[in-house]
């Protein structure tokens, strides 16, 4: 862990003022044009021993030089929607740079454990209503799916009669709207990009509508993989448990999470690789990471070798 006069030295780089008092460090708040610059220093200082547990190389420069830019990148997309929150973004340089000395597994501290706090600074700031450009403008809504889309003309979120609309855009411009089915269920598509995921529950490729996930012995849908609870698979329109190292298998879905289904040679469910194995894909390996530079299973997730040398990929 770096020590207390190197982290100073980061933040006074940074344009990030800093003051000494009451036995704490006490700071300003991060402005905007200072954020990628603070995060990136306060990312690679956290994670260099992450980059060492994982035996992946690490270049401090390279690795604050290419977060920075990712950063800066990010903060001038659509994706960003504009709602930069000073506060948030200080609280998240600051869980960023404690997790230099907590664990690289995602436990309470960790740099994962950071990412709600450093998600929020672009959490969407723009009200049901109101014109968007993208989606990720729109404020989120508790157990809700908020898009950015054309609604008709008369589908206004509150306006008086005959009054001229508040806080809408013309018609036929985009506003941020809650998108749902007649009969209540979320809208959603089916595929990668499912937004029922995040809800805990998967999208029915019938009614196109977020649906709860069915536990063991429940009815499922044999087209949709997801529509069984974690520790559970299809089966035969049932929800089953997942099968243990050694048990026929034709998708890796059926194993439990310990293995993976050899399907191009034993068709039955084998173990995934450990730490320091060989593998081609992340899938093969225990915590789900293959690293694309070393072919290797990683003892952490967060630490590969592109991300220890600033490549966000």
């Amino acid at each position: 862990m770096r020590p207390l006069a190197y982290l100073l030295l980061v933040l006074a780089t940074a344009g990030w003022a800093v003051v000494w008092g009451c036995n704490n460090l006490q700071s300003t708040y991060v402005p905007e044009d200072r954020f990628a610059a603070a995060y990136a220093q306060a990312l690679c200082s956290s994670l260099e021993h992450c980059c060492s547990e994982n035996m992946v190389s690490f270049d401090y420069d390279a690795c604050t030089s290419g977060w920075e830019g990712s950063i800066e990148t990010l903060l001038a997309s659509p994706d960003a929607g504009g709602n930069y929150d000073p506060r948030v973004a200080t609280g998240c340089v600051q869980a960023v740079s404690a997790a230099a000395a907590a664990s690289c597994q995602p436990v309470p501290g960790s740099l994962s454990d950071a990412r709600n706090a450093c998600q929020g600074i672009f959490v969407g700031q723009t009200p049901l209503g109101a014109p968007c450009t993208s989606s990720s403008q729109c404020a989120p809504v508790d157990g809700g799916l908020v898009q950015c889309a054309v609604v008709p003309d008369d589908a206004g979120a509150g306006q008086l009669p005959f009054s001229a609309p508040q806080g809408m855009a013309a018609p036929g411009l985009p506003v941020c709207v809650e998108v749902s089915l007649p009969d209540g269920g979320m809208q959603c598509t089916t595929g990668a990009s499912d937004p029922c995921l995040a809800l805990g529950m998967y999208c029915d490729p019938d009614s196109l509508s977020c649906t709860p996930l069915n536990g063991m012995g429940g009815p499922c849908d044999p087209g949709a993989i997801a529509s069984c609870a974690p520790g559970t698979f299809c089966m035969a329109g049932t929800c089953a448990a997942t099968l243990p190292e050694g048990s026929p298998c034709t998708s890796s879905a059926e194993c439990d999470f310990t293995g993976l289904c050899d399907v191009s040679n034993t068709k039955r469910c084998i173990p995934r690789s450990q730490a320091g194995q060989p593998c081609t894909e992340g899938s093969q390996c225990t915590v789900g990471v293959c690293d694309a530079t070393t072919k290797l299973c990683l003892t952490n997730a967060i630490a590969t070798t592109a991300a220890c040398n600033g490549k966000n990929q």
